[in-house]
């Protein structure tokens, strides 16, 4: 798998999105009455120890599964503030993490599901996002990708193509992405590919880490076991990272731990 530089300007992206924070309210009241079926799907997939990356404002919130631990990041810490505000009062086992999304701070293979919801599309390049998904996912584990994307037809894709141009200018969205060839250059296993929306332009996949991300993940496992037996201290993490103490690298962080009850996810899609 070659390693390619990270187009995505981590500090530039996250003033951005400090900024449209405050009135991210608007976006969330014209377009949740068409996406909170589509988020429904997603959740319903998701199981085990969750990390949802680019979790924003907080909208998936009322989906996630009944009793699940949950660890949610976002690279803006005003978007992660809203989303704090919305948790209170809601019964669930959930942190909260400033984080760049193309360099997850969580060891490597930690969690059972990943999931993202209409983040790559904010991406100039969502390839190392990807990477980095299949990196702290458990081998045999779950990604969940659920995001619009270019529809493929005679006149709408070239439309597209042209009004991608304003979008990424005016707003850093980007609206002709393919999001099943992003995840197969990331190096991920493709199981399931469905298409929702008018003319397919939602697509949610469900993916699991490549057998040779999986088997280099095991590799480092092993290591580490080794290492830690030689009473050395273990490392974790892509390329041999040491991964820092999470209280020195994220001090910005909300957990809640109260019985689960069961919430209604919302009106289901097809």
């Amino acid at each position: 798998m070659e390693n390619r530089p990270c187009d995505n300007h981590p500090r530039r992206t996250k003033a951005r999105w400090d900024r449209l924070a405050r009135h991210y309210g608007l976006v969330e009241f014209l377009s949740e009455r068409h996406l909170r079926p589509w988020r429904a799907v997603l959740w319903r997939h998701a199981s085990g120890r969750i990390l949802e990356v680019g979790a924003g404002t907080g909208l998936n919130l009322g989906f996630y599964p009944p009793g699940a631990e949950i660890t949610a990041c976002d690279l803006s810490g005003v978007m992660l503030r809203k989303a704090r505000e919305r948790a209170r009062g809601m019964p669930l086992r959930i942190t909260f993490n400033e984080a760049d999304l193309c360099c997850l701070p969580f060891p490597d293979g930690l969690f059972d599901t990943t999931a993202e919801t209409f983040v790559l599309c904010s991406l100039q390049d969502p390839v190392p996002c990807l990477r980095e998904m299949a990196r702290v996912t458990r081998p045999g584990g779950r990604i969940l990708l659920l995001d619009h994307v270019r529809i493929d037809r005679p006149v709408i894709g070239p439309l597209m193509d042209l009004v991608n141009r304003l979008t990424v200018r005016f707003a850093a969205e980007h609206i002709t992405h393919r999001t099943e060839a992003l995840a197969r250059a990331a190096g991920l296993e493709i199981e399931e590919s469905r298409r929702y929306g008018c003319m397919g332009v939602i697509q949610f996949l469900v993916a699991r880490p490549g057998k040779t991300e999986a088997g280099k993940l095991r590799g480092q496992e092993i290591k580490r076991e080794k290492t830690m037996g030689s009473g050395a201290g273990p490392t974790a993490g892509s390329g041999g990272r040491k991964v820092p103490d999470r209280s020195e690298r994220l001090p910005r962080t909300l957990t809640t731990a109260r019985p689960r009850h069961p919430i209604d996810p919302g009106r289901s899609g097809p």
